[in-house]
């Protein structure tokens, strides 16, 4: 499976003296639901999943944390953070809905053809319709 790649980050050392490899890994409540993924060497971080921008399932806003660790496995090895936040770009992907419990209207027997009058208790709206 092919996966989409967010963005690269990158994080420096500032002890120049010590040449360690920087290593990668993410966390939060997404990267923990495998919504996102990262190349622990080349900083990459790749969407895993669909990132729906619409509710009642989809957010707005996807954030989760990038930790950055110097000399991993050495015992002395520090950690750097950032917050990453994705805003999916909002897309025409849902259809127009009706609540179904609120659409139920009434129409008086032995009404004349040519026009009907239609009232619904959705929001107290009347509706005309014509035939």
């Amino acid at each position: 499976m092919m996966f989409i790649c967010l963005l690269q980050v990158r994080a420096e050392d500032p002890d120049t003296a010590r040449h360690s490899a920087i290593r990668y890994s993410l966390t939060g409540q997404f990267a923990d639901q495998g919504y996102f993924t990262i190349n622990e060497v080349s900083g990459d971080i790749f969407v895993t999943k669909k990132l729906d921008g619409d509710k009642p399932n989809g957010r707005s806003v996807w954030n989760f944390n990038v930790l950055a660790h110097d000399e991993p496995g050495s015992g002395q090895s520090l950690t750097g953070y950032a917050i990453v936040r994705a805003n999916p770009k909002d897309i025409n992907d849902n259809a127009p809905i009706f609540d179904r419990n609120r659409l139920t209207g009434r129409v008086h027997e032995h009404t004349d053809g040519g026009m009907i009058q239609l009232s619904w208790s959705w929001n107290h709206f009347l509706m005309l319709i014509s035939e």
